[in-house]
Parts: C-alpha cells; sequence; structure tokens
C-alpha cells in the first residue's frame, strides 16, 4: 500500500517523536538532491531518520506564503543540509492572513525552528513583525529571511544581495549599459530589484499597474516613474510581478514596447520557459532568463544566515527542474 501526508501534517512528521507518536509517513529515501517529492508534504524517509536520530536540538526552517506547495526552496535547502550531512528540514507552510503570519512566527521558535523564508504576499507584514532588521531589509520595507533569535525574530532581505550580484553579472558582460534598468512591478521582488539596480549605479526606472504602489516606491526608495502610456524601451528588463505565477494574471504594458532590440529581460518567476513573459521577450527579439538563478542566490544567504556557512559550493548556483514560480 502507499500512505501519504495532507497539507496540514507538514508539521506533524517532524513533531511525531515529541507527542510521542509510534510511527509517521514519509516517501521513499531520496536517490539524488533534486529529487522531486511525489506530493508536496512528503518528507523523504532518509531526511527525517537523519532529524529524528540529531535528537531534541536538530532545527527545522519554513517557507511562510500564498502559495507554497509550488515551491523548490524546500528541495534546495533540503539538498544543502543532505550534502552538507546537517540534520535539518525545510517546510512550505501555507498562509492566510497577515494576522496569520504574526501568530506562526511567534509560535514557530517553540516547535524548532530556527528561522524562515517569507514569499508572497507577506514580505512587508515580516518585516513588521521583526523586532530587528538589517539594513538591506529596511532600505526596501520588506523583509524575506526570518531568524529566530532569543528576544525575537530577525529579519533580512536576502532578495537584494541576490538581484545585486546577478544585475551586475549582466551589466559586466554587455546587458543594460547604459545604466537604466526597467522594473516591471511594485511588489517586494521589484523593491528588492530597484535597491539593487541602484547599487549596482544603474537607474532604475519602475512600471506597474498599482499607481499607489509605484508611488511609494518611487518616493521611498528613488526610483523613477514610468508612463505605461508612453513606455521607453531599456537594454535590461526585470519582471517582478505575478505575470506567471498567477494563471489569471495578464502583463499591464506590452514587453516589446519596454525591451530594446537585442536586449535581455529578467525573470523573478521560474519554471515558465514557455510562458507569456518569455513568449513576450523572444517576439521582442530579446534574451530571457528565468528566475532559478535568483531563486538560488537569495537562498543560499538565507542558509548561511541560518548555519553560519555558506551551503555546499555544488548545487549553490543551481538551476533546479521541474519548477512552477519564484517562492
Amino acid at each position: 500500500s502507499v500512505m501519504t501526508q495532507a497539507r496540514p501534517a507538514r508539521c506533524s512528521g517532524p513533531s511525531a517523536p515529541a507527542w510521542g507518536a509510534a510511527w509517521v509517513y514519509a516517501r521513499l529515501p531520496t536517490k539524488a538532491a533534486d529529487d522531486p517529492p511525489v506530493e508536496a508534504t512528503q518528507l523523504p524517509v532518509d531526511d527525517l531518520l537523519r532529524f529524528f536520530e540529531a535528537g531534541p536540538d536538530a532545527p527545522l526552517f519554513a517557507l511562510l506564503g500564498r502559495p507554497v506547495a509550488h515551491s523548490i526552496s524546500p528541495r534546495l535547502h533540503g539538498g544543502w543540509m543532505r550534502r552538507a550531512g546537517r540534520a535539518g528540514l525545510y517546510l512550505p507552510l501555507e498562509i492566510g492572513t497577515a494576522d496569520e503570519l504574526a501568530v506562526v512566527v511567534r509560535r514557530l521558535p517553540a516547535l524548532g525552528f530556527r528561522g524562515a523564508n517569507v514569499t508572497h504576499p507577506w514580505k512587508e507584514a515580516a518585516l513588521g513583525i521583526a523586532v530587528r532588521a538589517t539594513a538591506s531589509a529596511r532600505e526596501c520595507g520588506v523583509a524575506n529571511c526570518l531568524t529566530f533569535d532569543a528576544d525575537g525574530p530577525s529579519a533580512d532581505n536576502t532578495d537584494v544581495a541576490a538581484a545585486e550580484q546577478r544585475l551586475g553579472e549582466l551589466r559586466d558582460v554587455g546587458h543594460g549599459p547604459g545604466g537604466t534598468v526597467v522594473v516591471l512591478g511594485s511588489g517586494g521582488a521589484a523593491r528588492a530589484s530597484v535597491v539593487a539596480a541602484r547599487r549596482i549605479g544603474a537607474r532604475p526606472v519602475v512600471y506597474g499597474r498599482n499607481p499607489a504602489a509605484v508611488d511609494r516606491i518611487v518616493r521611498e526608495l528613488g526610483a523613477e516613474r514610468g508612463d505605461l502610456s508612453a513606455p521607453r524601451p531599456a537594454p535590461l528588463v526585470v519582471h517582478a510581478t505575478s505575470v506567471g505565477r498567477e494563471p489569471a494574471d495578464r502583463l499591464a504594458v506590452p514587453l516589446s514596447a519596454l525591451l530594446a532590440p537585442g536586449g535581455y529581460l529578467l525573470d523573478w518567476v521560474y519554471g515558465a520557459p514557455d510562458g507569456e513573459v518569455a513568449r513576450a521577450a523572444a517576439r521582442a527579439g530579446a534574451g530571457y532568463e528565468g528566475g532559478e538563478r535568483l531563486l538560488a542566490l537569495q537562498a543560499a544567504r538565507s542558509y548561511e544566515r541560518w548555519w553560519g556557512a555558506p551551503p555546499p559550493a555544488e548545487g549553490a548556483g543551481s538551476h533546479p527542474a521541474e519548477v512552477a514560480c519564484a517562492a
């Protein structure tokens, strides 16, 4: 017979020994570091055994957001911990409201959680929960990484470092030579992209369908406002909207109007090589890059904050397959 876990059981497996449970559901042992799970809640039996055998001090980590079942962050962190011989587990936990986020974050440390990544739509709320924050998180006004200290959660924004590194790499190979980076979107990933663009000396221009959110970015982060009615093409565009993640969403402005001929589009959404954004880039004669590298770069920085050391070099910049959207 085959036994699986339902979504509410994401924490029950690792917590089973504390509750005196005699057994727990799991999936077959991992064959490779990036083996996809049969179902998002199932943990490999070898990972669970390593976690249980390490004793009560083995840490837990979480991904908090909505949706999270698609995320490959657990696979990234799980693979790194496995290769490093670390006995931790990384669990996706779907959070329905900002109030629920506050309650969950308050309770997680007592359950053995050392830290959590926070994804859409709770990055701004995560910063408000923290008792302290890094300069990157304060500058962005949003956080995607929480570390649970004795006196409360510390917030960081590892998206900024990831975007800064990737934008710098692209600039160094000739993308965006004019110094302008167009950012399409007005949420947490867009804010991180604007901060990163400014740090590498570029001029960020923001386009978005939410005027109030764009106003905040322009006012708080020093970006320029793009005019949706008269878009100006740039050699480098960062896509930071939910298009590609949410099936019903559509681009607010034609990408062909934003991408200069021979330009390059960096997408925060991953796992959609044939999606609307990638197709639009192809029609514009521009290069396209999904968000796999951005995800791996920000995840590696979260891992280092929690463990005090970077992840194993093998796979630290990997581009995992079988993915659906950025986390």
